[in-house]
């Protein structure tokens, strides 16, 4: 029997539940999580969700596991710690592709081994048109790039830091001879909507020049922790 493809399981959520996150996790058989520090913004004009501002430290868990537990740990996740209550946060599966390890290698900042350039993108959610909108660039350039999403309106972000070193191989994610201090920047869009976002950091921070970054949109497979009409509004934020 051929075993179902893995997915990426990815909990931002308030830095105080990351103890409970992990250990349901756990439970549930799953390996140890990446974790990460982030930092959440989130823009007042923006924000219909709540009708207030946002701005806080957050937890960035990661797990690889089958699909059928990261659903299961991904219900646990809504139900025990309230991911529907403001600010507690939220859970999403991708389904694994060259992108998500690439996303993964933009997080842990581990070095990277060469691959063959190019690789097709995950199919689409069925039924779920919400990605994930991720975006690495140079420290430098957070506050041009927390502005970028919030004039193209886009509710919130997580800002986390990505080291990425230089190495003589080149990497497969990026091909660049850089060194320095990076910022990983994630938030969860209508798809269309992330795709345009995707397109005017590239332009504005001019991620395609040499050392600069990477931008990736990435189709969900499910999200946990937003309401019904939560994804009705990011939908029609997409359409606008």
């Amino acid at each position: 029997m051929t075993e179902p493809s893995p997915v990426l399981l990815v909990a931002v959520i308030a830095g105080d539940l990351e103890e409970r996150a992990v250990h349901i996790a756990a439970e549930e058989g799953a390996p140890k999580p990446s974790l990460h520090e982030g930092f959440g913004i989130g823009f007042p004009e923006h924000m219909r969700f709540f009708g207030v501002t946002y701005q806080g430290l957050e937890s960035v868990c990661i797990w690889k596991t089958d699909p059928a537990r990261g659903e299961r740990i991904a219900r646990r996740l809504n139900l025990e710690l309230d991911l529907l209550q403001p600010y507690n946060g939220l859970a999403f599966t991708l389904d694994v592709s060259d992108d998500t390890d690439a996303l993964l290698d933009m997080a842990s900042a581990r070095p990277q081994a060469p691959a063959s350039p190019g690789h097709a993108p995950p199919p689409p959610a069925a039924g779920l048109p919400l990605s994930l909108l991720a975006v690495m660039f140079p420290d430098t350039e957070r506050d041009r790039a927390v502005e970028i999403v919030r004039r193209g309106g886009g509710a919130g972000l997580t800002l986390m830091d990505a080291r990425n070193a230089a190495t003589d191989h080149h990497p497969r994610i990026l091909s660049l001879h850089y060194e320095g201090a990076r910022t990983l920047l994630l938030a969860i869009l209508e798809t269309s909507h992330g795709e345009r976002l995707r397109t005017t950091l590239d332009t504005e921070l001019g991620l395609a020049a040499h050392g600069r970054g990477l931008g990736l949109v990435l189709p969900l497979r499910g999200v946990a922790g937003l309401k019904p009409e939560q994804i009705e509004r990011l939908l029609e934020d997409g359409d606008r």
